[in-house]
């Protein structure tokens, strides 16, 4: 850029090197102090010239409109998105990172890359949640709007902080009927579906229940419901993913294989004596719920939403001993 001074008698002085160059959007442009432009993304960018006369010591301002766009071959981005794509759910206290992929185009080819280190983060309520070198920090139970940006491209999302995750998780204790062995744990004993319940068994095939094995330190442990092969227990919940986990075995007697299954993905295998605890990432479709194939004893299960936040903490929210 070069910049002139008109004065009143018609001369014209050359005054680039005297004046003070500005870009009002240097996400899309800078200028720097000898008026060289620098173009970074496409969009429009205004870049501004300020000049004082030094005989007069008045002080003009002057502006341009510059469009910046894209060659043929350029990396263009399109979008941005926030992994886990889910709704965002954290605890009071959790730290987490999120990763901002974005996705961009060079002519017809389409691409997507981790663009997390080039993104700047604004939370609406920082007392509430806040970002640092893309950290989340959930400070306080609430509600506020996380918004990243890349350039000009930007992307929100809304996070729910909690102070527990108790009420996201579906938890059951397997035990015979009666009072719960686990406070704050449901009873799933032997009883068949109820589609009004939400939960039970079908295809039965030889239950039995046992309530007097060891429960120390975990008393989910110290009762199972056993099942021979081709036995299901079915519990309703909408069509989505999931994380699930759950336990099995006889910890007083032992026993053989035991496994439990969700279609063709094997959830927990046990052998022998003790107990063994597993879990996974689920898919439920068709609107039957969760199918789980049941051989062996089972001891306990708990089931929720993908949401953003991390299992480990929600199993952690949910013991109650």
């Amino acid at each position: 850029m070069t910049v002139s001074a008109v004065y009143r008698d018609g001369t014209t002085v050359d005054v680039t090197a005297s004046t003070a160059f500005r870009s009002l959007d240097p996400s899309l442009a800078t200028v720097d102090s000898h008026g060289a432009v620098h173009a970074l993304a496409p969009g429009h960018a205004r870049l501004q010239a300020s000049y004082t006369d030094p005989a007069t010591r008045l002080g003009t301002i002057g502006a341009v409109d510059l469009e910046v766009v894209g060659l043929p071959g350029d990396l263009v981005l399109d979008r941005l998105s926030v992994e886990p794509a889910s709704a965002q759910i954290a605890l009071v206290g959790e730290q987490r990172a999120l990763q901002i992929v974005g996705h961009s185009h060079r002519d017809t080819d389409v691409f997507t890359r981790d663009v997390s280190c080039l993104a700047s983060w604004v939370s609406a309520a920082p007392a509430i949640a806040s970002l640092t070198g893309g950290v989340l920090h959930a400070a306080a139970v609430g509600t506020t709007t996380l918004t990243a940006t890349v350039g000009t491209t930007s992307v929100s999302l809304s996070l729910q902080v909690l102070e527990s995750a108790r009420p996201l998780v579906t938890t059951f204790n397997f035990q015979p009927s009666g009072a719960p062995a686990v406070t704050g744990w449901a009873v799933a004993d032997d009883s068949g579906f109820d589609l009004a319940r939400g939960w039970g068994w079908v295809s039965v095939v030889g239950l039995w229940s046992r309530g007097d094995r060891t429960a120390t330190p975990d008393p989910r442990l110290g009762s199972f419901i056993g099942a021979m092969a081709g036995s299901t227990f079915r519990l309703q919940l909408p069509d989505g993913r999931y994380h699930l986990a759950a336990a099995m075995g006889d910890n007083t007697f032992g026993g053989g294989v035991s496994r439990l299954d969700f279609g063709a993905q094997n959830l927990v295998a046990h052998v022998g004596n003790g107990n063994t605890a597993d879990q996974a990432l689920i898919e439920i479709t068709g609107g039957m719920g969760l199918l789980l194939a049941v051989d062996g004893p089972i001891n306990w299960l708990a089931v929720m939403p993908v949401n953003g936040l991390r299992f480990d903490a929600a199993l952690a929210s949910a013991k109650t001993w």
